[in-house]
């Protein structure tokens, strides 16, 4: 049965789930428990013979910006399922049911899967890749001088101010408040990370397992510079990640997040704003959400539904991003 954790004995069977599933201190698990998770955001699955949670996930609202539109969206995290009750089924339940719960008010769900097997997995409840990063790796230094900047105290609004002046230039990514960002900060340095600060750039440096900027944000090339420059006057060479290779050509793009559409007109309403669509009527079909099905009638840049019409192309509500050709970053400083 899925429900909602309601007692102190669930929020300790979901630290023990979490830590078991995800091999954390119980250092960590009590510090992201007390400072990050939200009962009215979880989900878990009971199981009835043993009355136990068996299985949960979690359900964080965030806003992601496409062009000038902006999607209402929830990021799915901390799916995880305890040993002994894998492979019933579990997780897809408690996902049919918030999706069931959150579409209501929201247009889409994003997720982050953490290994490769997991794609296929997330495909089948409707999920598909949308959220990419580049990649590249730097063994040597970009400019004969850097102005270092390590810093060890910063003020916390001016460093979200500077990271939500930068995130806000890029097409689409996803927003985040001063709240979630100085719980990403703390998270990072929790296990160490640096903050590299450059006139119109911020990267957070992670040095273990290896060297790696997990995210990189800048305006201009000399910023770019310095931020990488810094990296490597602490490591002979780092991997980075970047939005975009408007700075460094030769990065390769991965495929990082998935996304998962709940509110197929609010969806196409927005993405045709942006990316303006020759008229096409487009027949959805949706096996979980039933409110998504019918026939999508675009003209004009304009949408019109209706549940029973003519349709050019008949599309599962899987593929409609890709139809859409939506290509958002995935932020780095997710989890």
């Amino acid at each position: 049965m899925v429900d909602k954790p309601s007692t102190n004995k669930d929020l300790l069977e979901l630290k023990k789930l979490w830590q078991d599933a995800f091999d954390d201190t119980e250092t960590y698990v009590d510090f992201y428990f007390s400072s990050r998770y939200k009962h009215e955001y979880t989900y878990v699955y009971r199981e009835q013979e043993k009355n136990c949670v068996a299985s949960a996930a979690q359900f964080f609202p965030y806003e992601i910006s496409y062009g000038k539109e902006i999607f209402k969206s929830v990021y799915s995290l901390g799916v995880c399922t305890d040993k002994q009750f894998r492979k019933q089924g579990f997780v897809s339940a408690i996902f049919n049911t918030a999706m069931l719960d959150i579409s209501k008010n929201t247009d889409i769900m994003f997720l982050i899967p953490q290994e490769q097997y997991l794609f296929d997995i997330y495909r089948k409840l409707g999920f598909c890749e949308a959220f990419y990063v580049y990649e590249a790796n730097i063994n040597s230094v970009l400019a004969d001088k850097c102005a270092t900047n390590f810093p060890n105290k910063f003020d916390e609004q001016e460093l979200f101010e500077l990271y939500n002046k930068l995130q806000n230039q890029l097409k689409s990514c996803v927003l985040k408040s001063f709240d979630d960002f100085i719980f990403m900060v703390r998270d990072l340095q929790f296990y160490g990370s640096s903050f590299l600060i450059a006139e119109n750039g911020f990267a957070v440096l992670e040095h273990t397992p290896s060297p790696t900027i997990k995210e990189l944000l800048c305006s201009d090339f000399e910023s770019y510079n310095d931020l990488i420059n810094q990296a490597l006057s602490l490591h002979e060479h780092v991997k980075i990640n970047l939005p975009n290779n408007r700075f460094h050509a030769s990065a390769t793009k991965k495929t990082l997040g998935m996304c998962r559409i709940l509110n197929a007109q609010n969806y196409i309403e927005k993405m045709i704003k942006n990316e303006p669509c020759e008229n096409i009527s487009v027949k959805i079909t949706d096996p979980i959400l039933p409110q998504n099905n019918g026939t999508y009638i675009i003209k004009n840049n304009s949408v019109k539904f209706q549940s029973e019409a003519p349709f050019d192309l008949a599309l599962d509500i899987s593929v409609v991003p890709q139809f859409f050709n939506h290509n958002s970053y995935a932020n780095l400083l997710m989890n």
